[in-house]
């Protein structure tokens, strides 16, 4: 009994911090292994290489509707290899002479990463190391947070909901702009509180820089500086005009600095694009529907169907039982500057309709986390509940845990039970939220464990197949032509992303419509649908004659051949 106490009363003084040691360690050593182990997604490649050129000369020539932070820090990690990657190279500068050079976005970011001597993977693996940083100082961020408002244990539990997202680990290994984005946001606005708390100058000011680096970070970013004002005269008054004002001017400077002081003509460059950018309309997919401009449902839908289920459960009870506690146990806590920040991204995400991904929801997550912990918190306080209240958020944080750990390597398409799994997430969204190109290391390992060395292939992502070990013929809407399946094959194999299966970018949503009447054979990554077409001369002939729209004329003749004619085609099969 003695004992017990005992390593009750450590758990209590020490282990707290302990735990929050082995929940950041082992977010890091999954980002790492997600970062090996996955493909480039489509703008991974061009954002580093874009990054890269920006470091060497100071200068950012295409590219431009992305901000110059992420880039930069992304090709941070490849500077001391030197690659000879410059606007003198021929082929470089043939694009960065073209009036439009976003026209060759790919084509650019695979110029830096496919034409030299140091292997793809590891460029690509580089490029994503930052993620990791970002990914821990966000761990920091909301830990402390948290902390300071509800207490030490608070500050674990909101770091272990952090931490164990899969979609916070899926997009920490990418080498992209949302995390950093999160990130800032969680800084900046954590030092804004930290002034609403204490009234330092010194917050103020730091406030206001990462106010301003955060629109360099992302562009919506700008959102937090009218919204950071606004929280300022509401909560002080009359004494919250002056830190205000000063507010503006500082997050100005800290944007100038995020651009490298460049002219300021990049800048307001970069405002017009964003407002173009959101203004376009994209198509997405949703719950089996297309539509360019998205649905006002779209958001609030994939983030209860792509949050871990014990999550919800906990963020929920936890943000009702913080906002029931506001004026007793938590007054004072300034607990404004947790919910209206995330509701005001979701109102503006809502707003532009954007639907390609749940990852614009992620500068929501982390204020989530908080919130939902300080309530917890509270809960167990509460003398009558507590055993039930520490129980229960002890089995939810196991089973968080479980399901984390449960799907790895395969972050990007998790699906929670309200989905069906991973297994069915494609069912309900698109884009980013299931297939970003991710799964062409698990598409080769398949195709060892099956022993097949050639596949039919359409690929949706930023990595050249080739690169990934990857034998195959192009299906007829590929970019990627590869080389005609052997005639002598004998299992054939047809792969394709979700994303193009599902025709999302097509102005033909049932262009692979007929792949549903063929029993899927596998699900690689839960991205990547694999069929077993062995002997099918029906899909030869269908394949021939999507082949022969498309002026392949080659490939139409080789399908024909695989279907056993010889002649004319003898219909019988509707045509694409």
């Amino acid at each position: 009994m003695g004992r017990a106490r005992s390593l009750i009363s450590w758990f209590e003084t020490q282990g707290w911090r302990w735990l929050a040691v082995v929940l950041m360690a082992q977010m890091v050593f999954r980002v790492a292994l997600v970062a090996k182990s996955t493909s480039a997604t489509p703008d991974e490649l061009f954002d580093t290489a874009a990054g890269y050129l920006l470091l060497k000369t100071g200068e950012m020539p295409l590219g431009r509707d992305h901000a110059p932070i992420p880039k930069a820090i992304s090709a941070l990690p490849l500077l001391p290899l030197d690659l000879d990657f410059s606007p003198g190279i021929p082929a470089v500068r043939t694009i960065l002479e073209d009036p439009h050079p976003d026209r060759h976005l790919q084509t650019f970011g695979r110029l830096f990463f496919f034409t030299r001597a140091v292997p793809p993977e590891v460029l690509l693996f580089l490029a994503r190391l930052p993620g990791i940083l970002w990914g821990l100082l966000g761990c920091l961020i909301v830990a402390s947070w948290a902390a300071r408002v509800a207490g030490e244990r608070a500050g674990v539990i909101a770091l272990a909901l952090f931490s164990l997202d899969p979609n916070i680990i899926a997009h920490c290994a990418v080498a992209g702009s949302d995390v950093p984005l999160m990130v800032m946001c969680l800084a900046t606005l954590y030092t804004a509180w930290r002034y609403a708390e204490n009234r330092s100058a010194a917050y103020l000011v730091l406030a206001g820089l990462l106010c301003g680096l955060t629109f360099a970070t992302k562009y919506p970013g700008i959102f937090l500086v009218p919204l950071c004002m606004g929280l300022l005269v509401l909560e002080q008054g009359r004494r919250g005009i002056l830190p205000a004002l000063a507010f503006l001017p500082l997050a100005a400077f800290g944007a100038w600095a995020g651009f490298g002081f460049q002219n300021a003509d990049l800048i307001a460059g970069a405002l017009l694009g964003m407002t173009g950018h959101t203004r376009v309309p994209r198509m997405s997919y949703f719950l089996g529907e297309y539509r360019a401009g998205g649905w006002w449902s779209y958001f609030l839908v994939a983030a209860g169907l792509k949050t871990p289920l014990p999550s919800l459960l906990l963020v929920v009870a936890g943000t009702a039982l913080a906002l029931r506690h506001r004026h007793d146990r938590l007054q004072g806590r300034r607990l404004e500057w947790l919910w209206a920040p995330a509701l005001s991204w979701f109102a503006i995400i809502t707003y532009a309709r954007i639907d390609v991904g749940f990852r614009y929801m992620l500068p929501c997550l982390p204020l989530a986390c908080i919130l939902g912990s300080a309530g917890l918190e509270v809960a167990r306080l509460e003398r009558a509940r507590r055993w039930v209240a520490v129980t229960t958020v002890a089995c939810l944080l196991a089973w968080l845990g479980f399901e984390s750990f449960r799907y790895h390597p395969d972050y990007i398409p998790y699906f929670n039970q309200l989905a069906g799994g991973p297994d069915n997430g494609w069912k309900y969204l698109s884009d980013s939220n299931v297939d970003w190109g991710q799964a062409l290391p698990e598409l080769r390992t398949f195709m060892e464990t099956e022993q097949v060395d050639h596949v039919y292939l359409s690929y949706f992502g930023g990595h050249l197949p080739e690169a990934a070990g990857i034998t195959y013929q192009g299906l007829p809407d590929s970019p990627f032509p590869g080389a005609l399946m052997p005639l002598d094959q004998k299992r054939e194999l047809l792969a394709i992303s979700v994303v193009n299966r599902q025709a999302t970018l097509k102005r033909d949503h049932d262009y692979y419509r007929w792949l549903d009447d063929i029993p899927m054979y596998a699900n690689v990554g839960y991205s990547i649908h694999v069929f077993d077409i062995t002997g099918n001369a029906a899909v030869h002939r269908r394949l021939a004659r999507m082949y022969e729209a498309n002026g392949q004329v080659v490939q139409a003749a080789h399908e024909r051949t695989r279907a056993g004619d010889s002649g004319p085609d003898p219909g019988g099969v509707t045509g694409p």
